[in-house]
């Protein structure tokens, strides 16, 4: 079975060095630049939460309704397309 790639040995010496910097490379275009299909973004929101011990229903019941009240407070700002553009210092 013949491999899609350039054997190693096929390689130029000059870049014996470069190697780890051109699979970089290639990595980042093929897998991330080139790639025009939507790609989920796989998280659960309920991790940036620390653990919490609730002793009631009742604390649970506060503790959802304020948790719904911040998420609707957040679709708001979304739906006004108001959320501010965040940028990296470095640009």
């Amino acid at each position: 079975m013949e491999s899609p790639g350039l054997p190693v040995s096929r390689l130029p010496k000059a870049t014996k060095g470069l190697i780890t910097q051109s699979a970089y490379e290639y990595w980042l275009n093929d897998m991330y630049l080139n790639y025009r299909e939507p790609i989920p973004v796989n998280s659960n929101p309920g991790m940036v939460f620390p653990p919490r011990k609730f002793t009631t229903i009742l604390d649970v019941a506060r503790f959802t309704s304020r948790l719904i009240d911040a998420a609707l407070d957040h679709k708001e700002i979304l739906d006004r397309r108001a959320l501010p553009v965040e940028r990296a210092t470095s640009r």
